[in-house]
């Protein structure tokens, strides 16, 4: 085990295996078999210290990954045409364009890190950010739902793109952090699926430091706290992990979120 990662149930694995488990469409954990909260993989900083302390003290190397040119779709050509062609779509005056290029992104994001990288190259995150911030549309039946549908597939791409750290700084970068807030806020019933997926890159954002300092003001605290007293089971489970990620490293968070709980508790 070379990248040891920690899913929601508590469970460790090696990172590659999970992906491959998750991007599989399985939702469940390989040893307990219960449903993954989140799919946030938060690394086991402990164990990959003991591992390396180990390789260390014993001089031996840990082997180094390598992935074939020929089965990594991300090399091709035709690919990253595919790709740049798509990102050009996001931006399309056209909302069914727009609508049908984030959907797409949002499978290949969830295919492999090769994709998340060349998406990511091609400026494929500013524009997902811009259909985030974008308020509901005045437009009538099924139009509506389609702006609804693009939030939703927008927020799913960024959850698989901000799985790798460089990418989360472009988010950050790309002011994506504001728009995720709002939808927190006022953008979606919280009985679907869109409050989790947020809260999930927010998870992950939560990771780097970066995007710790960014999230951690206390609007957005206010919202984790609303959502673990309000919210569905499984957006009181993900705020939980949100905040405890947050106050990992920093104790003001937990201080806060206390003290607006209490302040709820007998408003």
């Amino acid at each position: 085990m070379t990248d040891p990662v920690i899913v929601a149930s508590g469970q460790t694995y090696e990172r590659e295996s999970i992906r491959k488990w998750i991007d599989s469409n399985h939702r469940t954990c390989p040893k307990t078999r219960e449903i993954l909260a989140h799919l946030s993989l938060a690394p086991n900083y402990a164990l990959k210290n003991l591992i390396l302390q180990w390789c260390e003290n014993n001089n031996f190397e840990l082997p180094k990954k390598h992935f074939p040119a020929s089965s990594n779709p991300g090399t091709t050509s035709e690919h990253q045409e595919k790709v740049s062609s798509l990102v050009k779509d996001l931006s399309s005056s056209q909302l069914e364009v727009q609508r049908k290029a984030v959907k797409k992104i949002r499978l290949l994001s969830k295919e492999n890190p090769e994709n998340r990288i060349l998406i990511a190259n091609n400026g494929g995150i500013p524009p997902i950010v811009q259909l985030l911030r974008e308020p509901f549309r005045p437009i009538i039946g099924v139009l509506n739902s389609g702006t609804t549908e693009a939030r939703e597939n927008s927020a799913a791409a960024l959850f698989s793109l901000s799985m790798l750290d460089e990418n989360k700084v472009t988010v950050g970068l790309s002011d994506g952090i504001p728009p995720l807030v709002d939808l927190l806020q006022n953008g979606t019933d919280r009985s679907l699926g869109m409050v989790d997926e947020a809260l999930s890159i927010f998870l992950l954002l939560a990771s780097h430091p970066e995007g710790r300092n960014e999230i951690g003001r206390l609007s957005f605290i206010e919202t984790l706290v609303e959502l673990m007293k309000d919210g569905t089971p499984k957006n009181k489970e993900c705020a939980t992990s949100v905040l405890l990620e947050l106050g990992s490293t920093n104790s003001s968070f937990m201080l806060a979120a206390t003290s607006i709980w209490r302040l709820r508790k007998f408003s």
